[in-house]
């Protein structure tokens, strides 16, 4: 039994050693300084530690620019994928409907369908509507993508949630929109 837990636990170390030493390997080349950087023999431990690759990235603009548009297509993309999924994934769960299934399988089938396959179109329709190379283009090409997979989980959300819950709300004075979470 002991020789077991000891498989075990050397096992589970050996495998987060293998995990987490990119991490560490990144965090320690991030600190090394310029000259030893490609050393060798190799540091494995930074001293005395650099922080001159961080000054060097912040400094520079065209980095914070991209930070900032990521930020900002990241909070556009994932708070409309959340309010349209979400309102489709509701009805989805609550109400029966003729073809729901068929249609949660054909949202289930384009979270599967290879994106590379639509770039195509998604540029046409980009240049065509004249947001090539903009936050909002961005944002809705990633609306493509995001959507499907929003919808279908939360459509599993919504299933889970006891119809107990939503009836004390109607009883409580709450409407459609309230009860639905929005």
């Amino acid at each position: 039994m002991i020789a077991r837990r000891a498989l075990l636990w050397l096992t589970v170390s050996a495998m987060l050693v293998y995990t987490l030493f990119p991490f560490y390997w990144a965090l320690n080349g991030s600190l090394q300084p310029a000259a030893r950087l490609f050393a060798i023999p190799a540091d494995y431990w930074p001293w005395p530690p650099s922080a001159e690759s961080y000054r060097s990235v912040l400094a520079n603009s065209v980095f914070l620019k991209a930070v900032r548009n990521s930020i900002v297509v990241a909070t556009c993309t994932t708070l409309a994928a959340l309010a349209a999924g979400s309102l489709a994934a509701y009805a989805l769960a609550r109400f029966r409907m003729r073809g729901q299934n068929v249609a949660l399988g054909m949202i289930l089938a384009m979270t599967m369908f290879p994106q590379i396959a639509v770039v195509g179109a998604i540029h046409s329709m980009m240049t065509a509507l004249g947001l090539y190379n903009s936050l909002t283009g961005l944002c809705l090409s990633y609306m493509l993508f995001t959507l499907p997979l929003t919808t279908w989980v939360l459509t599993g959300f919504f299933r889970g949630l006891p119809r107990q819950l939503e009836e004390s709300a109607y009883i409580d004075g709450a409407g459609p929109w309230k009860t639905s979470g929005m």
